[in-house]
């Protein structure tokens, strides 16, 4: 019994080095944008859990020292004010926000284009991931004028040569509906939001415990006898990394890692 409690904690101490080491929640997704003659591909947006609200160098953000010339065909993306959605004076290739506590959410990026002199644009896409609800690319003026659902197709040319800057708004769903009926055909445990504020919650029949473990190997919350649906208060618990240990009936451990954001 000692030996085995042994390896647990040292399986623990692992974990916790490893799933610190990962994101747990970054999509990114790359706009392509072309005329007759040229074409940009250096262009990314997305969420990624270690943005901050300023430029993330160590995730590709830099800011863009000088507008290009006038007639050089140049494409960027301008920073939104996180509180109030006023555009800043910051122009970047890549735009990553920060993930909110919340399981659904939308978050709204500005692309600002400067036209060669053929006029001709076309704004290309890849498709998203299952993660993501909806996409819509908007003209900033009206939001009617240019209304185009990214998920329905993957290019769009724009044909108003006066229209060079564009909304695009991305709904986001970390807990999709496909992956809610995956977990009860498996009976794999799901834990969300992730990251989360001060609620997380447990879906699993197979669940028996669940234990809170802080980067110095600290058990900072612990619940018996977990539910099928479980909501767990996480109001005491501070911001932080912590690996989630949930304990299953059939004897089994199942780590993950949990992020907490207040």
């Amino acid at each position: 019994m000692k030996n085995f409690t042994l390896l647990l904690l040292l399986f623990i101490v692992l974990s916790i080095n490893l799933l610190t080491a990962q994101d747990i929640t970054a999509f990114r997704h790359q706009i392509i944008l072309s005329n007759k003659t040229e074409k940009l591909d250096n262009l990314n947006f997305g969420i990624n859990s270690k943005a901050t609200y300023k430029i993330d160098s160590e995730l590709g953000e830099w800011e863009i020292p000088n507008y290009p010339p006038q007639g050089a065909f140049f494409g960027s993306f301008q920073y939104l004010d996180s509180a109030t959605g006023q555009m800043l004076n910051i122009l970047s290739y890549n735009d990553f926000k920060s993930v909110p506590a919340q399981e659904k959410f939308s978050i709204k990026f500005l692309l600002v284009v400067q036209r060669s002199a053929d006029n001709e644009l076309t704004i290309e896409w890849k498709s998203f991931p299952k993660e993501v609800d909806s996409v819509k690319l908007n003209d900033i003026d009206f939001g009617t004028i240019i209304n185009v659902d990214m998920l329905k197709v993957n290019k769009y040319m724009v044909s108003n040569q006066f229209q060079n800057r564009f909304y695009i708004t991305v709904w986001y769903n970390l807990f999709p509906t496909e992956v809610a009926e995956q977990s009860e055909a498996t009976n794999h445990p799901i834990i969300y939001p992730n990251p989360a504020h001060n609620i997380i919650k447990i879906q699993s029949e197979s669940v028996q415990q669940l234990q809170i473990i802080s980067d110095l190997s600290e058990i900072v919350y612990q619940k018996n006898e977990i539910r099928s649906w479980e909501s767990i208060e996480l109001s005491d618990i501070p911001s932080g990394i912590y690996l989630a240990l949930l304990k299953m009936r059939n004897g089994g451990v199942v780590c993950s890692k949990l992020i907490v954001v207040k």
